[in-house]
């Protein structure tokens, strides 16, 4: 009876000691996930801002070949005046 009391009591401490080992495993990989959450949502933010760059930039393109193109037109229609 006392080997049956004793293999429980070991048992039960095995269980105990495997459980915390998860536990930490699991809270290490929580921290690890938050930690790459807010890698991701830096880098989302750096993205925004150079997409938002790169669109200021287009416009200012297109403006300037707005202008070049009114500009060729102005000519044009000076030169099929001559």
């Amino acid at each position: 009876m006392d080997d049956m009391q004793s293999e429980l009591v070991n048992l039960r401490e095995e269980k105990e000691s495997k459980e915390k080992l998860l536990n930490e495993r699991i809270d290490s990989l929580k921290i690890d996930f938050e930690k790459r959450i807010q890698i991701f949502k830096t880098q989302e933010i750096e993205l925004q801002k150079q997409n938002h760059a790169q669109e200021e930039r287009l416009k200012e393109y297109e403006s300037t070949m707005d202008e070049t193109n009114e500009l060729f037109q102005r000519v044009n229609i000076i030169i099929s005046w001559k």
